[in-house]
Order: structure tokens, then C-alpha cells, then sequence
């Protein structure tokens, strides 16, 4: 009712029509280096896979919270913990109504560009081949379930939850998302895992004030990761 008395005048315009999603390039994994003054450099890894309703969606969710769903997960423990290379790691999953962009932020120091891409390739790769255990596949999904409970207490991420999704298709309920989550299986994550971390879907686009040297090191250090993903 408040709604509709604040925006109910509003042109409505006309429903978006929706072509297919973009063709994915061909070529290998594509890098650009950008130099800039920050004191760190930046580096971002894309890879472009479904959108949100997708039946694999569910566990390239559930595959995104086991490499960063808290200090105890894999980013945090190999890249932070156990080496040292990132002052900060994360990854996000980015979706649009035709696909969705899966992604890996780090910011380290100029020098460590190299060792930073070797090492989350080297976590991609195992990820790829090894898949995930049920240990870890029960953790993020409880983890997500309290997400999803705590956010029914709170207006705002009801209203994003609701609003953003109205954007670009009917809202799911978030029950029908946990139960989505529930029926993921390790094989599932394995196989989704496998399916879309091929080399051509991949992007790297790391910032900073590397000299030539670091990154022509870093070109390297992609390409190897290629190969493994190949």
C-alpha cells in the first residue's frame, strides 16, 4: 500500500525483453594489467557461468561459501593463513537475469602478483579435481540456512532480497532457495565445479604499480594455471 501511494504514478514503461546470454569468448584466459598508485595491487579472477535460475546455480552457490564462507574456509586458510600472500581475499558470485559472474578479489603487495595467482590457481585446480567433502558441503549449508533465517528478521534484507530479485525475474521464496541448497550433493558440486572453471571462461584484471618484470611473471604464472585447468 505504501508502495503503491509513493511510486504508483510512475511510468511503468515497457517489460525488458531478453536475448541470449553472451557468447563466451573462445580464446584462452584474458588478462589486463592496469597500473595505477595504489600501494597494493588489486587483483580480480572472473569466470562467467549461469544466472540464478539455473538448476546449477544451487551449487555454484554452495561451491562460492566453501572457498569464502568464513575465517575456517579454503581462501582464508591457504592464502592468508598458511602463506601469507593476501592482506585481503574473498570471493562473491555476481548474477544477472542471462548469467552470472563468479569472482576472486585479492589485494597484495606489488612483488607477490606471481606467487598469488600460482596459489589460487593451485586452489582452483584442486577444487576442479577434487571437488569438496561432505563435511565442508554441510558446514556452508548450514551457514546458509542461518543467512537465509537471520535475514527474515530484518527489513532491509528482506527488502533487497525481494527487490533485487523483482529486477530480474519473479522473487523465489527463501525456503524454496534452502531446500534447492539441501538437495546439492558432493557429486554435484564436483561436476559444476568441473564444468565451469574451464580456461576460456576465465578473466584476470589485476591494478597496481607492479613493474614490467612482475607482470610479465604474472602473464606466466596465468598461463600455467591454464594448462593445469585445461
Amino acid at each position: 500500500m505504501i508502495a503503491q501511494r509513493s511510486f504508483g504514478r510512475l511510468f511503468a514503461g515497457k517489460p525488458a525483453k531478453e536475448g541470449r546470454a553472451p557468447a563466451l569468448p573462445q580464446a584462452p584466459a584474458r588478462t589486463r594489467f592496469a597500473q595505477s598508485d595504489d600501494s597494493q595491487t588489486c587483483c580480480r579472477m572472473s569466470c562467467r557461468t549461469v544466472s540464478d535460475v539455473h538448476p546449477g546455480y544451487p551449487a555454484l552457490l554452495l561451491r562460492r561459501r566453501v572457498l569464502d564462507g568464513g575465517l575456517s574456509d579454503r581462501l582464508q586458510v591457504e592464502l592468508v593463513e598458511k602463506r601469507a600472500i593476501a592482506y585481503e581475499i574473498g570471493a562473491d558470485f555476481e548474477v544477472c537475469s542471462d548469467c552470472g559472474m563468479p569472482d576472486f578479489e585479492l589485494a597484495i603487495a606489488h612483488r607477490k602478483l606471481s606467487y598469488a595467482i600460482t596459489e589460487l590457481g593451485k586452489l582452483l585446480t584442486d577444487l576442479r579435481n577434487e571437488g569438496v567433502t561432505r563435511a565442508e558441503l554441510d558446514r556452508v549449508r548450514h551457514r546458509a540456512g542461518i543467512s537465509l533465517e537471520m535475514g527474515l528478521d530484518s527489513p532491509g534484507a528482506l527488502a533487497h532480497w525481494f527487490g533485487a530479485n523483482r529486477l530480474l525475474h519473479d522473487p523465489e521464496p527463501s525456503q524454496a532457495r534452502m531446500d534447492s541448497l539441501e538437495k546439492v550433493t558432493v557429486n554435484d558440486a564436483r561436476r559444476i565445479a568441473r564444468k565451469y572453471l574451464p580456461p576460456r571462461r576465465m578473466t584476470l584484471a589485476p591494478g597496481g604499480r607492479a613493474d614490467r618484470p612482475v607482470v610479465a611473471g604474472a602473464r606466466r604464472a596465468l598461463k600455467e594455471v591454464v594448462e593445469k585447468l585445461s
